[in-house]
């Protein structure tokens, strides 16, 4: 029971959004329908042959017409109230609840009007209904709205039904409506509940499945340890720059660096020390890359650059910015200072010639 109360809680906005959009729909229609009533029982229904008749049919084109105009006023504030993008809660609460107990208040009406010429509740019990399936109120709120109405209408039967057997049947049938409806309004709640956390759980595993996906897809380009690319990945993406540097022509430079004595590291500070090293270094890499170069760890210690539009000067002058950032920013970790040095070499693919990335890799590694 608690986690229905909590359920309840939840889903609550939701519900009541989702309850004056049905509403709205039902509202207009209800107009349609209204104006048509209206429409005959003023002025295209023959003139009554007794008083009672003519006060009946009157009274009947009246609530429709109040109706209309009630529906019509409705209509257009709950419009304005779905327009927002953060709908106020209180006012969409207040509004779900008027036009209930409009609609309950029309049959009602009209069920009134019945019980001079006869014991009708068919009114009184269809809007009853329309509401439970509609409204979309918690079980509390549905039985306060129809416990309400019952009792007003118990009351108000009297007034207009004279005949105490009718006035009896009309009361028992307008309680087992009552009864009815709310039953109805229970089980399309609970039913809303459910199906409401349930669409909410599918999107959240659905936002979970696209947050994996892009984490495989992200692991699978790049290394998990530097967040930089993999070998793979910075292969198919030298390959591709080679190929439009020579469709444009251009000069692409090719830088290789590897860790002096990284195995002493690992032995003399240990392995997470290690990984420390390696994390700082291609942050000092990135750090003296542009957007355009594509930096990657191809192995262990080892890690390559393709610089784009770079000349053999160009190369050597950032492999020179990398040397000066290695030196002035030695590894902290867990206190202890480690001093680290690289070695780095560069290649370099003059414009108009056609060359293949582990050849320019060879070159700088030789270098």
């Amino acid at each position: 029971m608690h986690g229905l109360l909590v359920a309840s809680a939840q889903v609550q906005p939701e519900a009541t959004a989702d309850g004056l959009r049905r509403f709205r729909i039902f509202s207009a229609l209800a107009i349609v329908v209204n104006l048509g009533y209206l429409t005959y029982f003023w002025w295209l229904l023959p003139t009554a042959a007794t008083p009672l008749l003519q006060r009946y049919n009157h009274t009947i084109g009246t609530l429709h017409a109040v109706c209309a105009m009630g529906m019509a006023v409705w209509w257009g504030w709950s419009h304005h109230l779905l327009r927002q993008p953060a709908m106020p809660a209180v006012q969409a609460r207040t509004a779900q609840v008027v036009v209930a107990a409009w609609s309950m208040a029309f049959g009602m009406g009209l069920t009134l009007a019945d019980q001079w010429v006869g014991s009708n509740t068919t009114n009184y019990v269809m809007l009853s209904l329309v509401v439970a399936m509609l409204a979309l109120l918690r079980p509390v709120a549905a039985l306060l709205l129809l416990g309400t109405a019952y009792a007003v209408l118990y009351q108000a039967l009297a007034l207009t039904q004279t005949d105490p057997a009718m006035l009896d049947m009309a009361r028992s049938h307008s309680f087992s409506g009552t009864l009815t409806s709310l039953a109805a309004a229970i089980v399309m709640w609970r039913q809303y509940v459910h199906a409401a956390l349930l669409r909410r759980q599918l999107t959240q595993s659905h936002a979970a499945l696209e947050k994996k996906q892009q984490e495989l897809s992200y692991l699978a380009t790049h290394d998990a340890l530097t967040g930089l690319r993999n070998r793979r990945a910075f292969l198919e993406e030298a390959e591709h720059e080679l190929s439009r540097a020579l469709r444009y022509p251009c000069e692409t430079g090719v830088l290789v660096a590897d860790l002096d004595h990284f195995k002493r590291v690992n032995d003399q500070y240990g392995h997470p020390a290690g990984d420390a090293v390696l994390r700082h270094f291609a942050a000092l890499l990135k750090a003296q890359l542009r957007d355009s170069d594509v930096a990657a760890r191809l192995g262990g210690e080892e890690f390559i650059v393709l610089l784009p539009g770079t000349g053999a000067a160009g190369a050597a002058a950032v492999a020179e910015k990398i040397r000066q950032a290695i030196e002035s920013a030695p590894v902290v970790f867990e206190g202890q200072r480690i001093g680290i040095t690289a070695s780095l070499g560069v290649s370099c693919l003059p414009a108009h010639s056609a060359c293949t990335i582990e050849a320019l890799y060879g070159q700088a590694d030789q270098a």
